[in-house]
């Protein structure tokens, strides 16, 4: 028997239990998925497939568009996770996206996690490439694959006499009063401008390390990793004017951390654009290239074709933003004269 649940942030204890045994990121967790419902304020919750031989798992969002709904995944790397493969997969989950009546999901995939049969290969879309470090190595083998510039800023970073700093308290405060403001300076789309709590909340994960470097006594540079014993993920790095020097060593001083606990894998994430500066800094950690892959979803096509010609985009075009209505800050207190709601 089928059986699809939702499990909301206000059943702590059920979420945890129902990720056991699933290999998954701190993106899945009910700390993470709480601190980023503080920024988006929709509804959030697991959604849980179990057929009694398989267990998936993904959190989601509903966002509300007039009197419609679509879904996505929380900011983050998470997406479908089980316990095993299931070939009719895709084809329940639309079934049950249908019941509830989303005209169409974005969710994004983990790059090490999701099973190729969860996701039938015409719905996904690549975006960029992500670069991820393999914990299995010995230390002496991790740094041997670093290239000879990585070594050098390594080195240059010891002989400064910069150190680490992993006082909590010091650390979380520091990202928390300097992350929108280093995000702004960057030209960070909106997804990355959340709210004080959310930070705050990120940054009292259990899972999650905070690393910072310091220059005489100075905190300049604060960096979040996310982790499971599992993979571990890098997620934000904030510094204040020449901080970012220390990059290169709070990430030295992860893969050191992690590998520690025995998590496989670190995932570096990606550029901004393909083959950019970012990605290229994060390939010379030796690290190698995954596909970030998402998947687009419609369930309604009236319905999002409607929503589309409402605000001039092409239903047909899923090489841009995602849902198209959404792309150029649409809203919906108008409904399209003959539009169908239902």
């Amino acid at each position: 028997m089928n059986r699809h649940r939702i499990i909301p942030l206000d059943a702590a204890d059920a979420w945890s239990a129902a990720l056991e045994g699933i290999p998954h990121a701190i993106a899945h967790t009910h700390a993470y998925a709480r601190a980023m419902q503080r920024s988006s304020g929709f509804e959030t919750f697991l959604y849980c497939f179990d057929d009694g031989t398989t267990r998936i798992v993904t959190p989601l969002a509903e966002r509300p568009f007039g009197e419609l709904v679509d879904v996505v995944t929380p900011y983050g790397f998470s997406g479908f996770v089980g316990s095993g493969e299931h070939a009719r997969f895709p084809e329940l989950w639309r079934e049950f996206a249908r019941s509830r009546r989303y005209v169409c999901g974005y969710i994004g995939l983990h790059p090490l996690l999701t099973r190729a049969s969860y996701v039938c290969p015409s719905d996904v879309v690549e975006h960029h490439q992500v670069y991820v470090l393999d914990l299995t190595l010995s230390i002496e083998q991790l740094f041997r694959r670093l290239s000879e510039l990585r070594r050098r800023g390594l080195k240059a970073w010891r002989a400064s006499e910069s150190t680490y700093s992993l006082d909590r308290e010091r650390l979380a405060a520091f990202f928390v009063e300097q992350y929108t403001d280093f995000m702004r300076a960057r030209g960070a789309r909106d997804v990355y401008l959340v709210s004080k709590e959310t930070l705050i909340a990120l940054c009292e994960a259990p899972t999650m390390l905070l690393v910072g470097g310091c220059a005489a006594g100075r905190l300049e540079a604060v960096a979040l990793f996310g982790y499971t014993p599992y993979v571990g993920d890098y997620l934000f790095s904030v510094s204040v004017e020449g901080g970012q020097r220390h990059t290169t060593a709070l990430i030295w001083y992860a893969v050191q951390y992690l590998q520690a606990l025995g998590v496989p894998l670190l995932n570096l994430g990606g550029g901004i654009r393909p083959n950019d500066g970012v990605a290229q800094y994060k390939e010379r950690f030796g690290a190698a290239r995954v596909p970030l892959r998402a998947l687009q979803h419609v369930y309604r096509a009236r319905e999002y074709a409607a929503l589309c010609r409402r605000v001039g985009a092409d239903p047909r075009d899923r090489g841009g933003y995602f849902p198209a209505y959404r792309a150029r800050g649409a809203r919906p207190e108008r409904a399209e004269e003959g539009a169908p709601t239902g």
